[in-house]
């Protein structure tokens, strides 16, 4: 069904990807994301959001299959989606769970995955978390046992990478670096290429700015403040419905009824009528998380954010072992890209 699985990282430059070469290269047949069709993304949703109990391999092999039968062709399929990686972006729940779903619907497809020198990467999730409705400062975010519990060995990447070598087997698992990336994308490309098995693709000059840049310490205190009042994932703030209520009054009914559908889609599972108005409560809180996400974003000015200095001891500590195996494992570059070692 699928010749390749772009699994992410997060934060790693998939976004980018998805934009500028995927979609673009003539020779890959790109399914997404974000994905246009509703079936097929609904699909991957349940392979990876479904309860175990409720996980179907078969079925949902036989549903995938039948969705891609209609758009059969002779390039290279492929999928690049994040969430595949883990199912939570800050502890990285469920990663060797979802590897191994990937391999029992899809079979051993070719994997890449991208890391990124943690320091680097811990900054990066922080700045996401706030724009996804988060309160914390992050000094109390690095070791926070609720929301953070198992961020410091989430990034000890030779652990998923060993995993993905021993599912899919090394031959079909490419490792990149962000920094790679982020250095040179053309040379980042044609070696993505040669991994997939089509022909590289030269980048236009445009197509190299950042995607999703970080906050600033200012955009982060101004998003943390408006979240406060928000219900998120981040922020069980239930007493807030006021905000919710307001928000539904003045969003028009057809856009109520295009969030509502999305909602469908994306809450695994959901009861129809019985719970409708908690996933629109949810959608409406999204929709305003989304608009502080933008100003934030927006204020450019002010300091750039900084692994606190109580940190830097211990943390360097926990990674360079870690970098260690990458380095005389898989021969990554890490010592060039200032990887704790």
């Amino acid at each position: 069904m699928v010749d390749f699985i772009h699994v992410g990282d997060f934060k790693t430059g998939t976004t980018w990807m998805q934009k500028h070469f995927y979609p673009q290269h003539q020779e890959i047949d790109y399914l997404g994301g974000p994905f246009e069709n509703y079936e097929l993304e609904k699909l991957l949703h349940e392979l990876i959001d479904s309860r175990d109990l409720d996980f179907d391999a078969s079925r949902i092999k036989q549903e995938i299959e039948r969705q891609l039968k209609e758009n059969s062709t002779s390039r290279k399929t492929g999928i690049c989606r994040e969430v595949f990686a883990c199912t939570n972006f800050i502890t990285g729940e469920n990663s060797m769970r979802n590897a191994k779903r990937l391999h029992a619907v899809f079979g051993s497809v070719k994997i890449i995955f991208v890391i990124r020198e943690q320091f680097d990467m811990i900054k990066s999730i922080y700045s996401q978390y706030i724009k996804m409705g988060g309160t914390l400062s992050l000094n109390s975010f690095i070791c926070d046992s609720i929301v953070s519990r198992g961020l410091i060995e989430r990034l000890k990447w030779h652990k998923q990478i060993d995993m993905y070598m021993e599912i899919f087997g090394e031959e079909n698992v490419l490792i990149g670096l962000h920094e790679e990336f982020r250095e040179n994308k053309q040379e980042f490309i044609d070696r993505l290429a040669d991994h997939i098995g089509v022909e590289t693709m030269n980048l236009f000059q445009e197509n190299n700015n950042i995607i999703n840049k970080g906050l600033t310490l200012y955009g982060v205190n101004f998003a943390r403040a408006c979240n406060w009042f928000l219900r998120s994932h981040h922020n069980n703030a239930t007493s807030m419905n006021l905000l919710s209520y307001t928000s539904r009054l003045l969003t028009n009914e057809s856009k109520l009824k295009s969030m509502e559908l999305e909602t469908q889609k994306r809450v695994v599972p959901n009861y129809g009528i019985n719970d409708r108005k908690n996933r629109m409560n949810v959608a409406l809180n999204w929709r305003m998380i989304s608009f502080v996400k933008k100003i934030a974003e927006k204020i450019s000015f002010g300091k750039s954010l900084k692994i606190p200095k109580g940190y830097v001891k211990f943390l360097t500590k926990e990674y360079c072992i870690s970098n260690k195996i990458l380095i005389e494992k898989y021969g990554l570059p890490m010592e060039r890209y200032n990887y704790k070692i």
